[in-house]
């Protein structure tokens, strides 16, 4: 990724972070979206630590915008479990309620 050094993939691999983080991607989207760019594990999992991200927090807000379409939670386990987010994160949010 680093073509001619003009980009570092730490940064790269930060900025993706923070972007995915704010559209609603989980830990586990964000990871495969950075290896299949072929960032490094270590990079990615310094990008990771370095945001310091609620993961809980995000699914809260997550959750928030789509009460209304009458998510039932089979089905919105489903649907966080497909934006990236692991099932121990998922139930740390429904024992949070």
């Amino acid at each position: 990724m680093a073509l001619h050094d003009l980009q570092s993939d730490a940064r790269y691999a930060e900025m993706v972070v923070r972007s995915k983080v704010s559209r609603g991607y989980g830990e586990q989207f964000i990871t495969l979206y950075l290896r299949q760019k072929s960032i490094t594990t270590s990079v990615i999992q310094a990008a990771l630590h370095q945001a310091e991200i609620d993961w809980v927090a995000v699914i809260d807000k997550l959750m928030h915008k789509r009460v209304t379409k009458g998510f039932d939670r089979p089905k919105a386990i489903n649907w966080l479990l497909r934006r990236g987010f692991p099932y121990a994160t998922i139930e740390q949010y429904y024992r949070q309620d």
